[in-house]
């Protein structure tokens, strides 16, 4: 049987358009919802209970569009706080880093991995905690790279600027030998063969879209949530903030002009939204969170 509910995907900001696409090429008949929370992303220099709090509120904004599977395209939401998540919703929440870990442990010969993200996924320590646990012994290098997600932003995806500035957040992570190299942020993505040309051909990099797209298109099948359907999908893209600039951002992740978007008031979700035919765990908002 189909299960034509949409996908539902949400991110700090545009870069998770770039999932979007993806998912669409992958997935060619799946209705898909995404929201870019543009008012107040990125989450990089954020706290995580403020994270939280943001990310709660995407979630219940797709909930409303009554989606099947969640994909959180935000490496900070899904390393910071998709654990928490995932324990209070009942619908799946696919993130952007668990299979990237297992992948680079694959990928790895000299146990020497390094990770690049945002200032708050790595001060979380996620990545490190998660490859020693599964790897004694691991080597985990990380770099913060908050430069890196601007360039992305602004399509400064080759020359001088980007090669230079990529080169010094590579460095460090070089001089300590790693062969793997995650991609802690799906903005990065777009510089990817940038990053590589600077870390080398011996250097595998892990990139979080394909991971994320990889599992999405995994879950449906053995969750037997596929829309096989011969329609033509429909595709929502919303923001919290419908600027000219994100609409432009937008586009670059999109790879194509992104249509109309629709502005989602997700600010002004509260408690109210926390009911039972949401399938949540709970009647209650979790651990005191007020929206």
């Amino acid at each position: 049987m189909n299960d034509t509910r949409p996908i539902g995907i949400f991110d700090a900001g545009v870069g998770g358009l770039a999932v979007f696409r993806e998912l669409g090429e992958t997935l060619p008949h799946e209705n898909i919802v995404y929201i870019g929370d543009t008012a107040r992303g990125p989450y990089g220099a954020l706290s995580p209970s403020t994270i939280e709090k943001y990310a709660l509120q995407s979630i219940l904004y797709l909930m409303e569009q009554n989606v099947k599977l969640m994909v959180a395209a935000s490496c900070t939401v899904s390393s910071v706080v998709l654990e928490t998540l995932n324990q209070k919703f009942h619908l799946p929440i696919i993130g952007t880093v668990e299979s990237c870990i297992k992948t680079a442990l694959k990928k790895t010969s000299q146990n020497r991995i390094g990770v690049l993200g945002s200032p708050a996924t790595i001060a979380c320590r996620w990545y490190e905690h998660s490859l020693k646990k599964k790897r004694e012994g691991v080597a985990v290098h990380v770099q913060v790279c908050p430069l890196l997600i601007a360039l992305a932003e602004e399509g400064w995806l080759d020359g001088d600027v980007a090669r230079d500035t990529i080169s010094r957040y590579v460095e460090p992570l070089m001089r300590n030998r790693i062969d793997t190299l995650i991609l802690g942020s799906v903005y990065l993505t777009s510089l990817k063969s940038v990053i590589q040309a600077a870390v080398g051909c011996d250097v595998s990099i892990i990139d979080p879209l394909q991971e994320a797209v990889r599992v999405t298109s995994e879950r449906l099948k053995l969750m037997g949530m596929e829309n096989d359907a011969a329609d033509t999908p429909a595709h929502t893209i919303a923001m919290s903030d419908v600027s000219s600039r994100n609409q432009v951002m937008g586009t670059r992740f999109l790879g194509k002009a992104l249509g109309p978007v629709v502005r989602a008031e997700i600010e002004s979700l509260n408690a109210t939204t926390w009911m039972p035919s949401c399938s949540i765990r709970g009647a209650e908002p979790p651990n005191g969170v007020e929206l």
